[in-house]
């Protein structure tokens, strides 16, 4: 069978299952697998495990090696909404006892892929971590030039690997290189923040009879070289050998003379001056900090009060917390009242947001669905101006917008109910004895008849 003749057919065993629509993607190696040993799983006794959402490859493969036991799985899974839901490609863990792991914050209904066996997973893992293929690369392209022998093992070795019997002389002296390039000449790629990769440099260097200690320390932020340095200090780490010796020809005040340019400057006075450094930058975070808090508190106050003139009191409120809101929050929420505005004067939705230049027309929409009281109207219109209809969105939607209308209709309700009684309480003058309107008006503004004491009943009025 071809390539494609198998994807129709996963297709037609997934759709058995119910569902609409699925797209079956993915290399030959994958396509055989689910071909081959694709099964259906019920999601109904899966277990969330959580994990960023969109990220369900990368959340599984780290779920199943860090824990043992666990097998890694990969094909389709769908969320049952109705007879017309999708089904979307996905991976996941199941253990022993047949329990799926679902490694996203989202619970699925149905799965339908492969359980693979460890050679697989291991193919899963060089396609979806690009750093472990490429470091498995690196280790296969050693392998090939590697022989026997301790002269060929550590430091040396790796460079008689790599760069042959006779190493090649770089175009830069290494006692004139930077940082970066010394690292490149020795292999390591990446970034040299971690401690360690800077501590391994700082060996190989000493060996190679340069001094990148104040490189070493130079590059790094202030904080990062107070960590730094009280690390070497104490001895880096009790159980890792490798690091140890690293302190022992460190002169500490003469590191300071060179990274500051003072002559009579200690490393204690050199530490005590980044800390302070620190700590005054920290403090200006923070007052910027509360100055930006105080600033949102009032641009959201001004905002949320533009805007009860076109929303209700209640679905308002969620957004008009100062503690919550934040500098997003607010433009959002300003971008809703202009577009709110424009529909006002007669403007489609969708004009207006274009004339606005609203980066996230569809986030906004929703927003002031929420909040507006024209809201699910605007919404409606601003979808059929894109080419659609609310049916087209989706169940889950079509519920939403539905809800939304309920809601502000009871509001309308509520609403009209106050202005009635207050109307009533109007007709209360000078001329008029409050005792007398109580009697008179009270039980129809009550919307419920006089109750009739004449007749106690078997009871005895007291």
């Amino acid at each position: 069978m071809t390539k494609e003749e198998k994807q129709e057919e996963i297709k037609k065993k997934i759709l058995a299952a119910g569902g609409k629509m699925v797209h079956v993607t993915g290399n030959e190696a994958e396509v055989d697998m689910i071909a081959s040993k694709g099964q259906l799983f019920d999601g109904e006794t899966s277990i969330v495990e959580g994990g960023p959402a969109m990220l369900c490859h990368d959340n599984s493969l780290k779920f199943y090696l860090a824990n043992k036991g666990m097998r890694l799985c990969t094909g389709y899974a769908a969320t049952v909404s109705g007879d017309d839901y999708m089904w979307v490609k996905h991976s996941w863990c199941i253990d022993k006892d047949g329990i799926i792991h679902e490694c996203t914050p989202e619970k699925r209904d149905k799965y339908y892929g492969a359980i693979m066996d460890e050679r697989e997973a291991e193919r899963f893992r060089r396609e979806n971590d690009f750093a472990y293929d490429a470091e498995c690369r690196r280790k296969e392209e050693m392998g090939e030039k590697n022989v026997s022998g301790p002269e060929n093992k550590g430091i040396k070795g790796w460079m008689k690997r790599t760069f042959g019997s006779k190493q090649e002389e770089p175009s830069v002296p290494a006692t004139k290189m930077t940082l970066r390039e010394y690292a490149e000449h020795k292999g390591i790629d990446g970034p040299l923040g971690d401690v360690y990769t800077r501590f391994k440099l700082l060996k190989m260097a000493r060996e190679d009879g340069i001094d990148l200690t104040v490189q070493i320390y130079t590059k790094m932020p202030a904080i990062q070289n107070v960590t730094l340095g009280k690390r070497i200090e104490e001895g880096i780490d009790a159980g890792n050998t490798e690091f140890n010796s690293l302190d022992e020809s460190l002169d500490f005040d003469k590191l300071a003379r060179q990274m500051t340019g003072k002559e009579d400057i200690t490393w204690d006075e050199h530490i005590a001056q980044l800390e302070k450094e620190e700590r005054e930058k920290k403090a200006k975070v923070e007052a910027e900090s509360a100055t930006r808090a105080e600033t949102n508190k009032e641009e959201l106050a001004t905002v949320i009060g533009k805007l009860k003139q076109y929303s209700y009191e209640e679905p308002l409120a969620e957004y008009a917390d100062p503690e919550k809101a934040n500098g997003l929050t607010i433009t959002m929420l300003k971008d809703a009242l202009e577009v709110i505005r424009a529909c006002e004067s007669g403007e489609s939705p969708r004009k207006a947001m274009d004339r606005l230049n609203i980066e996230k027309p569809t986030i906004i929409m929703t927003l002031i669905s929420e909040i507006s009281k024209k809201g699910p109207e605007m919404y409606k219109t601003y979808v059929s101006e894109c080419g659609l209809s609310i049916e087209d969105l989706g169940e889950e939607t079509q519920k939403r917008i539905e809800g939304i209308e309920e809601r502000n209709a009871r509001y309308d309700v509520e609403i009209e109910r106050e202005q009635g009684f207050g109307e009533t309480l109007g007709k209360v003058t000078d001329d008029v004895e409050f005792a007398e309107f109580v009697e008179n008006e009270g039980p129809s503004i009550k919307g419920q008849d006089e109750p009739d004491l004449s007749d106690p009943g078997d009871g005895e009025i007291v």
